[in-house]
């Protein structure tokens, strides 16, 4: 996989390091699927980019049917670092950078890297089983960002830095928080503007709670305000006025002025739900209406940002108790 800095977003390049046949190349400036197959290989990997430059969510699906592992060279070529965040679904693997550092991939486990500007490495996949992994990416300025009043734990210091010179920061056995929101990642129901939000916020939310997890000063202050109070009420009409494309997280925190984690810990305590939360609760509330005055479920659906009308009629009847069936207006049949 290569990132390309002459494009602005990604370019993604898979090879196979003792070939002779030059790998393709795929460049995107938006959201991409990928798919390769080299003889007994088979490769997929989906890149959503985010608002902020650097920072992704990034799906692969690598499959190996045959005896020995399979190699890809990985290199990116951006002048500026980043740090990722890998949940290892199934499979296993083997990250080597070639300075030292080499990070092992296991089922299971979450493993927080540091990818250095213009950064080398070889990624070797075990055979004989499907490796999925879902990594959340970071820019420099957002991890300094959501950072800010942290007090990390002992051997940390560096993940505050300005410059990280640590390959391989942190990995744990992957707890149920990490899995969840890794799984709400990989399976989102949206598309459009509603799925760029939706992975944002879980992009941000992973780190938010890894952050938490490390973090050992105070517990937040849980007063709020009255000029809070007022952003956050301006940010909720925000949601509400353009629930059908919403603004990014990024933004919207630039217009609280104060990061995501703190946003979202307050937003939740005044409203009770976090912001994606409350989006989703806001347009299935949109929706009841829609399908009370008539309109057909697909079109609802198609409205609202879901990628399927199944995945619609799945998270309405788990809010209202019924089908759109139920509410919807006598005599349409659509």
């Amino acid at each position: 996989m290569k990132v390309d800095s002459k494009n602005p977003l990604y370019s993604i390049k898979i090879e196979r390091p003792d070939s002779t046949t030059p790998g393709e190349e795929h460049p995107t400036d938006g959201e991409t699927t990928f798919t390769s197959s080299d003889n007994n290989v088979k490769s997929s990997i989906h890149i959503v980019p985010r608002s902020a430059q650097d920072a992704s969510v990034i799906h692969s699906r690598i499959q190996v049917d045959r005896e020995e592992p399979f190699k890809l060279n990985l290199t990116r070529p951006i002048g500026s670092e980043s740090l990722g965040i890998m949940v290892v679904f199934s499979g296993s693997s083997l990250i080597d950078f070639g300075d030292g550092a080499i990070c092992r991939l296991g089922r299971r486990h979450c493993t927080m890297i540091a990818t250095h500007a213009r950064g080398t490495a070889e990624w070797t996949i075990n055979s004989g089983e499907l490796h999925e992994t879902i990594a959340f990416t970071y820019s420099r300025d957002e991890r300094l960002e959501m950072l800010k009043d942290t007090q990390l734990r002992p051997g940390l210091a560096e993940l505050a830095a300005d410059h990280i010179k640590t390959r391989i920061l942190w990995d744990t056995p992957a707890l149920p928080a990490f899995l969840r929101i890794a799984r709400d990642a990989k399976a989102n129901p949206y598309r459009g503007a509603a799925k760029q939000f939706f992975l944002e916020s879980k992009a941000l939310e992973m780190f938010s709670e890894l952050v938490t997890l490390l973090d050992q000063g105070p517990q937040p202050d849980k007063t709020i305000g009255e000029r809070e109070l007022r952003h956050l009420n301006d940010i909720r009409d925000s949601l509400v006025a353009r629930y059908d494309n919403p603004p990014s997280l990024i933004e919207l925190s630039a217009e609280a002025g104060m990061n995501y984690k703190k946003l979202n810990h307050k937003f939740q305590q005044a409203f009770g739900a976090t912001m994606h939360g409350f989006l989703r609760e806001y347009r299935l509330e949109q929706g009841r209406k829609m399908i009370a005055q008539g309109q057909g479920v697909k079109e609802t659906s198609y409205m609202l940002g879901y990628r399927h009308p199944s995945a619609f009629i799945y998270a309405y009847k788990r809010k209202f108790g019924q089908s759109p069936g139920g509410d919807r207006k006598p005599g349409n049949i659509s």
